[in-house]
């Protein structure tokens, strides 16, 4: 009986090490096959493309924006699956849509009384919800930034869902993440150069590293400030009181009728105002 164990361990160790062995080569010849220039996206229009989901940070990005005179166009990523495939039996439930929804218009509203000019410079709102055509060689480089490097905390996401629907782009997307110590910002800040608008991967990178080449169609115009930066940046420039409008809770919870934030989730967490 013991003996048997012992061949049964081992085989098992064999098929664990020739499955290790054969992903670490599927994984360096796909890295071989990817041409890091068919992800670089320089900007075309002075229109910023901004993934907006009402929440603090691209809520700030916007009111930069507009502040600044600029034309903006927001993105929200609207479809039910943004976060998974579509499994009914792993369907990654987004409680906070409505909130965010109602946030935004409220915003909106919020800039257009501060703002005459807003009313012109933010234009309606691009709403996706349905996925776009899937490009299967950036599925595959965020699975391996998700199995090899750590990147994400599942292989589908809503940054996936992003860099689908840029590589569609003529411009750039921006995606509004801070300056943080975990998450996307953690691992991807260390690879970027510039500063607002022009915020962008570096060209190089290193080979462990390749497949984030993905993200060169992405600009990170919030990723060097925390949220207490903005805050002062917000008070400074006068919109301080539209970023209390934001909404940042993952899980509301409804209280008298009304969805209010839990104050439990890391969202609310982190939240200054």
């Amino acid at each position: 009986m013991r003996r048997r164990f012992l061949i049964l361990s081992i085989i098992l160790i064999v098929i664990v090490l020739c499955w290790f062995v054969g992903s670490t080569k599927s994984y360096s010849a796909f890295k071989r096959s990817l041409n890091p220039e068919h992800y670089r996206k320089d900007i075309q229009t002075d229109t910023h493309c901004v993934c907006w989901t009402g929440g603090y940070d691209s809520t700030f990005r916007v009111c930069q924006l507009i502040h600044a005179g600029k034309r903006v166009l927001p993105i929200y990523l609207g479809m039910d699956d943004v976060d998974d495939e579509g499994n009914k039996l792993f369907r990654i439930q987004r409680k906070n849509k409505k909130s965010e929804l109602q946030a935004m218009e409220q915003i909106r509203r919020s800039l257009e009384a501060t703002y005459p000019d807003a009313q012109y410079l933010l234009l309606p709102t691009l709403y996706i919800n349905e996925l776009v055509k899937s490009n299967s060689e950036i599925k595959k480089c965020a699975s391996y930034l998700h199995s090899k490097l750590g990147w994400f905390t599942r292989n589908v996401n809503q940054y996936e869902r992003i860099l689908q629907l840029a590589y569609h782009s003529s411009d750039p997307l921006e995606i509004c993440i801070e300056n943080a110590d975990d998450g996307l910002s953690k691992s991807i800040k260390k690879f970027i150069i510039g500063i607002g608008k022009n915020c962008r991967l570096a060209d190089k990178l290193p080979d462990k590293y390749k497949c984030a080449c993905v993200f060169g169609m992405l600009r990170f115009p919030v990723i060097h400030l925390t949220k207490d930066d903005m805050l002062d940046i917000a008070t400074k420039e006068g919109y301080q009181h539209v970023l209390a409008y934001s909404w940042s809770c993952w899980t509301p919870v409804v209280v008298n009728g009304v969805f209010v934030p839990c104050g439990q989730c890391d969202m609310c967490r982190h939240r200054i105002i």
